[in-house]
């Protein structure tokens, strides 16, 4: 995770630099390459790294955070005694890397996404079996193709419940139960089924919930008062795709055809 944290760093077609005070901040304004993104869906934040500026002998503490989704923030300094920030500064690099290099990387494990292989490959093989999939189907290359969550707690959909103010659907109840969201790689962009915390309405209806981001063909929504997935085109376009268990199995299996995928 380091040297993905790193090239985005090296490789950022621009970095707004500034300097105010005691403090000082370099961040990265966007990214060209998207296979250098993380794999977080938390905003993750590092301990404070020291090091010496060669220059004024001043101690520099460093941290950066890296944003949901993968992006590398940038980078956050400031002076310990909180006294200006010195005009030419240079650090030693390898002490710079002593300091990050600790058991404190454990900052950048992602713990609401499954760790373990063998834990994916069973999860992944239960969420299709659930979705009414043919398991004996799943390669293993469309297994390490699926990232799974943490399956949300019954406290964790309540809450979403009062905040949405709504019942959720059964189906997607017992997709919880498995998997707080996925996402699939195909080659370029993830597509994502989302988790109960990107769960919301689209449009001004409090109708249709929106169980993926936007991609190239629209949002899919499920109506809130059935089991019915549609593709949202625009506000009054709607295109009915089956129930939500259906899409689920056929975002997983979307190599193997549905009637190869389709349990018999």
């Amino acid at each position: 995770m380091c040297s993905l944290l790193l090239a985005q760093a090296e490789s950022a077609p621009e970095v707004a630099r500034t300097i105010s005070k005691a403090n000082f901040e370099a961040r990265l304004i966007y990214l060209k390459d998207d296979s250098l993104l993380l794999n977080n869906d938390v905003e993750l934040v590092s301990p404070i790294m020291n090091v010496v500026d060669k220059n004024s002998g001043k101690e520099l503490q460093f941290s950066t955070r890296v944003l949901r989704g993968g992006f590398l923030f940038g980078l956050l300094g400031h002076t310990a005694d909180g006294t200006s920030w010195p005009k030419a500064w240079s650090i030693d690099y390898p002490q710079a890397e002593v300091e990050f290099d600790s058991p404190r990387r454990d900052w950048l494990r992602n713990e609401s996404r499954l760790q373990s292989p063998e834990a994916l490959a069973s999860c992944v093989t239960e969420v299709f079996r659930w979705a009414g999939g043919d398991v004996a189907q799943l390669s293993e290359a469309t297994i390490r193709s699926v990232d799974l969550r943490q399956a949300a707690g019954e406290a964790d959909v309540k809450s979403c419940e009062e905040r949405l103010q709504v019942a959720l659907p059964t189906a997607y109840r017992e997709f919880l139960a498995l998997t707080n969201g996925l996402s699939i790689r195909r080659g370029g962009r993830p597509y994502e089924i989302l988790g109960l915390g990107d769960l919301g309405f689209i449009g001004n209806e409090r109708r249709w919930l929106g169980i993926t981001p936007l991609h190239e063909e629209g949002f899919v929504v499920r109506d809130v008062n059935s089991d019915t997935c549609f593709i949202a085109r625009g506000q009054d376009e709607l295109v009915s795709i089956g129930d939500f268990k259906k899409h689920v199995r056929e975002s997983i299996g979307w190599e193997i055809g549905e009637d190869e995928a389709t349990a018999l």
